[in-house]
This record gives structure tokens, sequence and C-alpha cells, in this order.
């Protein structure tokens, strides 16, 4: 071929180019690429691609002007057929005013729109009406008709006398039945072969999976060549297919959940059963003791702080992109990088303002508005929209997820050449792992009294269940709209751009406007709240659990958190961000992987100290020169308040702490007692091993509906409490109260519990 320059429009696949690869690879001519689409391969060409342009015609056309190429009607009229093509004939939110005016710069050089939409849509012929309905008898469902696909073969463009262009608009046909969620067509090459295309109106990414076979495009529609028979090409794509379904719907259950889980039960374990700091470091006590007050500590706490900014910040750089899209689409605010980042701007400043009224006020009150803005939401459209269905979907949905949990949880596509793996679950996983310290320090704090079981029920099945009923409502919601309503529009939004679905979506309903308000109220202040709560979380960590830190502090994070997203915004896009959650989230694993030894060898000493409670177990033996049985009755069915309590403890139980400590002092033990306002102490040092704690609580309590006739009578509104005297040890409350106990009872009872504190650490040898 003896040209000077070669110019590859609209992709940059080599499987895409077909006979036409063998020329680039061959040609001596300079080559260059113009192009809209984010996905590449390597063809040693000059490339010049801009992902942010909804088409390559007008890249063409700025391309022309640069090179001072005038237009003419023979340029104008396949440029505007281009252009039309790719924003929905200018329906697409992405479409912007630089389109508009290069389309009008065709129009003046003779385009005819008219005639050209005519050309494209209303000029069928008979070869191509019989391709198109030899194509739709052949179509098969699966998936509970969430996938269908269909094929041509090579033979049946003689057989019907369509072109292969014919077959442009066919897997489209396939992608409007009712269910339908992902629509695939496999065209039969005349050279040998199959072109596949994908489209796809769920999470499944059709360019992430065209990628698998060499080739490209957008999210929503891409294709790809595959050589083989149909039956070999059929079965390899369709396999990739299935997997790539099953494991959207895989990244958003349970496993996110899991992950948060394991922080948070790490933080609250420790926190509130073993009084550490309220910091990631607290779970490495039991590996390395005081140390984790050293540098250990330090470069555990900073791991969970970066990972936890950088969480933050992606979460606060894709919801500025889609409140950049939701106002663009319903006030015509131009979608641009500026004008995200100053949407970023003022969210941070409302999170500035909601960290400087403090946890109780701004967070606290943001927060329930936005869970109060999100129920409303799901409500009306479960209400609004059909109930029937969205129910019946809710079972299907989470039968089908149960049912491949196992499998796809360790499926990692070992042995198929995939970068969806490392490009989306990989992705999640470095997310959620991203955003545990944020998340799970808040469940740690909510979760306080609960057992270990009840917390990990509860983080896993309530927050779960709760993800997958609303990814219900609005996915199979919007399905119903485009499939069984026939609303093209909303699939035509979906297909162009996700990020203004949502607003598409809730105008279909009564008073579209007023939920358009609420959901766009909603986004801003998710990630308002989502900004606050995670400067005020980097800001305990960093201050060892704390959280009466300086005001100025607090600011500094919140201010931090905006300008990482910012820069990553500004540097490479969504991209960048999503390459930096996972940078962040490697580090943080490997800590996590460490914590998580921690908290099991801790959970094998609770174990070893349950054990070694059970030895001697039971009510302490009373002596003769007791109390008699009565005054013993007497004094367990009584209700003392808090003075005859606080008499006990003064005269009996300091007494008898007093004398058994002495005794501890003759067999060369180190004796602390120590007194609070709620508590006796007595502390015995043990060497290297665990100390040895019996206290004293005065503790108020609801009193039982049995008692004394003759109690004065109060107020139904109020709870009537009396106090007991309860034995604590190192591992919290053992429930049960000695008060009227005698002095020889009571150092018989601190007697007890130290055998069983010697043979625990036995155990532990």
């Amino acid at each position: 071929m003896d040209v000077d320059v070669l110019m590859v429009l609209d992709t940059s696949a080599w499987a895409q180019l077909g006979p036409m690869g063998e020329v680039l690879r061959t040609t001596k001519a300079t080559k260059v690429i113009l192009d809209h689409h984010v996905s590449e391969d390597d063809l040693g060409a000059t490339a010049f691609k801009d992902s942010g342009c909804e088409a390559t015609g007008r890249l063409v056309i700025e391309a022309a002007e640069a090179l001072g190429v005038p237009l003419n009607q023979e340029m104008a009229t396949p440029l505007f057929a281009a252009i039309a093509t790719d924003t929905g004939w200018f329906r697409f939110p992405s479409t912007t005013d630089e389109t508009y005016e290069a389309v009008a710069k065709l129009v003046r050089v003779g385009a005819r729109p008219a005639d050209i939409y005519g050309e494209l849509y209303e000029r069928d012929t008979m070869g191509r009406i019989k391709l198109r309905g030899l194509t739709l008898s052949r179509i098969t469902a699966e998936l509970d008709g969430a996938l269908a696909h269909t094929y041509v073969l090579k033979e049946d463009f003689e057989n019907t006398g369509a072109l292969p262009s014919d077959t442009e608009d066919l897997v489209n046909q396939a992608l409007s039945i009712a269910g339908t969620k992902m629509a695939l067509i496999f065209i039969g090459q005349l050279n040998g072969g199959f072109k596949v295309s994908f489209r796809s109106r769920c999470k499944v990414d059709c360019s992430e999976l065209s990628s698998r076979f060499g080739g490209g495009g957008h999210r929503a529609a891409a294709g790809a060549f595959v050589d083989g028979d149909f039956e070999g090409v059929r079965k390899l794509v369709l396999d990739a297919v299935r997997e790539a379904m099953k494991t959207t719907f895989f990244h958003w259950g349970v496993h996110a959940w899991a992950i948060y889980a394991v922080v948070a039960l790490i933080l609250g374990y420790f926190a509130y059963r073993q009084n550490l700091p309220l910091t990631l470091r607290s779970a490495l006590y039991p590996l390395i003791g005081d140390r984790i007050y050293g540098w250990p500590g330090h470069v555990v706490d900073i791991f969970a702080v970066t990972s936890t900014v950088f969480g933050v910040s992606t979460s606060l750089g894709f919801g500025a992109s889609q409140v950049n899209a939701g106002f663009n689409y319903l006030f015509g605010l131009p979608s641009t990088t500026t004008v995200q980042i100053m949407i970023m701007a003022g969210v941070v400043g409302l999170a500035v303002i909601s960290v400087a009224t403090g946890l109780d006020k701004g967070i606290r009150i943001l927060s329930e508005t936005n869970m109060v803005l999100a129920i409303l939401l799901l409500l009306i459209v479960l209400i609004l929209g059909p109930t029937v269905f969205l129910l019946q979907a809710y079972m299907q949905n989470t039968g089908a997820y149960l049912s491949d949990l196992v499998r796809n949880t360790f499926n990692l596509f070992a042995y198929e050449k995939t970068d969806w793996i490392g490009g989306w679950t990989i992705f999640y996983w470095g997310w959620w792992l991203a955003w545990a310290p944020f998340v799970g320090l808040f469940i740690a704090r909510i979760s306080y009294g609960r057992t270990i079981r009840e917390f990990v029920m509860g983080v896993l099945l309530i927050p779960s269940a709760f993800t997958l009923f609303w990814m219900t409502v609005f996915g199979n919601g919007a399905i119903d709209q485009v499939l069984v309503q026939g609303k093209d529009v909303l699939a035509n939004m979906v297909n162009e751009d996700t990020s203004v679905a949502l607003f598409v979506f809730l105008e279909q309903f009564p008073f579209s406007s007023v939920l358009s308000l609420i959901a766009v109220l909603m986004v801003v202040v998710f990630f308002v709240t989502s900004c606050d709560s995670g400067a005020m979380v980097v800001d305990m960590l960093c201050s060892h659990g704390k959280n009466d830190t300086p005001l100025w502090q607090r600011i500094y994070w919140a201010v931090g958190v905006g300008v990482v997203s910012a820069v990553l915004l500004y540097a490479g896009g969504l991209g960048a961000l999503q390459t930096m959650t996972i940078a962040a989230a490697l580090p943080f694993a490997i800590v996590l992987l460490i914590a998580i030894s921690g908290l099991l060898k801790a959970l094998r000493i609770e174990a070893y100290k349950r054990e070694s409670l059970q030895v001697l177990a039971g009510t302490p033996l009373h002596s003769d020169t007791d109390k008699n049985w009565k005054d013993r009755l007497e004094n367990i069915v009584s209700f003392p308040d808090e003075n005859a309590v606080r008499r006990f403890v003064n005269k009996t139980v300091r007494t008898a702490m007093a004398e058994v400590g002495e005794e501890f002092k003759v067999q060369q033990f180190d004796v602390a007692i120590e007194e609070t306002d709620e508590a006796l102490m007595l502390t015995v040092t043990m060497g290297n091993d665990p100390e040895f704690v019996y206290a004293v609580y005065m503790t108020a309590t609801e009193q039982p509906e049995f008692g004394p006739t003759d109690m004065p009578e109060v107020d139904e509104s109020e709870k009537p409490t009396y106090y007991r005297a309860e034995v604590h040890l190192s591992e919290g409350g053992q429930n049960y109260d000695i008060m009227g106990w005698s002095k020889i009872s009571v150092i018989n009872d601190v007697i007890d519990q130290f055998h069983k504190h010697q043979h625990f650490i036995h155990l532990l040898k």
C-alpha cells in the first residue's frame, strides 16, 4: 500500500481491525490512531485518544481543522452519521455543546440529517428483513432469562441476500427481551472466525469482558473477533459471559461485610474486652505486648490511616463524578473535571462544618437524615413500582447469589487469561479493605455489649440482606421499565452514562421532580457524611483512639481527604483513584492478617480462661461460724440501696482484701489494693504471666417484680433499682453478687478465683 500516513479510527484493538490488521502490521507508513475508547492494544502507532469525547467523529473534525483540511459534503455525511449514532441522535446526556458546534459545521457544508436518518433506519431491504427474522428465531435465553444470545453464520448472508452491515442492530433486538440483562451475537466472518458483539444493562463491563478476547469498546457495548468454529467460539465466549455476570453479583454481597466485620471485631474486642486503645495496633498486643505503643504500633496505624484516606478519597472522587452527572442532567451543569473538583470542594466545606459541630450534632444529624432519605426513596420505588415482581426478584436473586457463593469465592481464573479479576474483583476487594478501618471503627463503637456470635451474624446478614434488597428494588425496577414498559430512554441513558441512570429512572414515577431532589440530596449528604466521618476516624487513629481531639486537627483531615481526591482526579481521573485504592489496600491487607492472628491468639487465651473458671465452680462453702441460714436468705431477697452496698464494701470487702493481701505478700507476691468511686480492686502481680485481678463493683440494676410487700410505691414510669456487689476479674464481670457475705466467705472467694487463675496460666503453658 503506497501511502504516507495510515489512520485508524474508533478502535485501538487488533481484533477489531479484521483483514486490515495485517496491512497495519506490514505497512511502512506512519500510523496514527484517533479513538475515544478506554481499552487499547499496542498497534505501533501514535495514538490521539480522548475517552471523554462521546464520538470519534468529533475527533476527526478537530484533526481536520488542526491540519487545515476543509470539510466538504462527502466528508460531512459519514461524520454526521458517526456522531449521531454514538450520541443516540443527541439524546444522551454526555452530548456537549462542542458536539453541537461540530454537527453545525457538518450541516453547513452539506450534511442532510433527514436523509442520513432515513438511509440508516428507514430503508430496510428484503435481505435484511429475512436475516433479522432468522436471527430472532435463534435467540436462546439462560440464567433465568438474564442472558440472551443468537448467531449469524456466514452462509446466512448468501441464503438471505443480506449484507454483513445488516447485522448492525441485531444484538439490541436480543437485549430488548423482558428480563434480559445482557445480550450477545456471534456473526460469522467471510474469512473465518466470528465477530462477537456484547451489550449490557447490568454491572457487567462489556469492554472488560471483550478484552479477554482481544477486543474492546465501552462499558455497555463492546466487540471482539474470535477465531474457531461456531461451537467452539460459542462455548468459549458464553462460559466467560456467565462467569462475568455471576462475579458481578458476587462483588456486592457478604464478602464486603465480612471484611468490615473482621476489622470491627478486632477493634471492639481489644477496646472493650482488654481495655486497650480503639485502634488497630491493639490487635498486636497478644503478639508483642506493650511494644504496640512503640514503632510497630505506629506502623500499623499508619497503614490503617493511609488505607482509610485513599478509600474515602476514591469514594469522594466517584461521588463528585456522579453528582456532576446528575446536576448536568437535571440543571445543565457542565460535566468536566473542573466542575467535579468544585463539587468536591463544596462537599469538603460541608464536611468541615459537620466535624466542627462534633459527633453528636453535625455528623449524627447528617447520618440520620441520609438514612431517612434512603429508606424513603426505597419505599417509594417499591410501592409505586412493580411490587410483587420486585419481591419475587429479591428472593430469586438471593438464591442465585447463595448457590454460587463458595465457588465464586475461590474462583481466581487461574486457568483463563483475563483482566477481570484484576480490573474489578481485586479493585472491589481493595475498596472494601480501604474502607475497613473506617466502617470497622463505626461498627465497633455501636456494638458494645454484644457477644461475638451476635456481632458476626448481625454484621454479615443484616447489611448484606439490605444491600441485595436495595440493588433488587432499583436494578430490577429499572429492568421492568425498559423491558416490560418499553421505556427505551432509560436503556439508552444506561448504555451511555450510568451516572445519570438513577435520575432518568425516577422520572418515570409520579412526583419525579421531588424524587430527583431527594436523590440528589441523598447522594450529596452521603458523600458529606463519608468525608466528615472518615476524617473523624483518621483523627482517632492518629490520636490512639481518642475522640476529644482539637478542632483544627479534625478540620485538617477533612480538608486533607478532599485534597488527595482532587489531586488524583485531576492527575488521572477515576482510573488513578481506582489504582491508588488497590495500592493502599495491599499493605493494609498484610497488617490485617497479622491483626487476625493476634485476635485468634487472644480468643484462644479467652477459651483457656473460660475453661479455668470451671475449676471449683459454684458458690463458696460457708463455715459453721457464718451467719445462720435465715440471715443469708434475708440478704438474698433484700434490695439494698447504694449506701448499704458501699458500707458493706468498705467494711467487709476491704477487710477481707487487706487480710488476704497480707498473706499474698508473705508468699512473695506483689499486691496492690486500689479504690475508685465504683469499685474496690485487688491486683496480684505474677511476673511475666497475666496478673490476677479481683474487684467488687457497686452496680445498679433493675429490681425484679418479686419483693417485700411493704415496699413503698413508685411511679410506674420509673423503674425501681437496687445495688449489687458484683465480682469482676481481669476479663470482666462474673455476674454474681456477694452482698451480705461474711469476711471469711469473701476471702475464700478470692482464693478460689486465684486458684482458677493459676489453672488458666497452666493451660497457657
